[in-house]
């Protein structure tokens, strides 16, 4: 089984960049697959080919 498939999805979802990339940093390092959305939009479209587990906002 693909290496993706056995790690938890996690979407940030924030309109300060350096606030995502600094979560994404974090979360990547205790071995979360991370992806990123800056505004509702975005995260809407994200969340159609991404299917996280589960969506941090702020």
């Amino acid at each position: 089984m693909p290496e993706e498939f056995d790690r938890r999805k996690i979407l940030v979802v924030d309109d300060e960049e350096r606030m995502v990339r600094f979560i994404r940093m974090n979360l990547e390092h205790d071995g979360f697959l991370v992806s990123e959305a800056f505004n509702g939009k975005q995260a809407i479209s994200k969340m159609r080919d991404f299917t996280p587990d589960l969506i941090l906002l702020d």
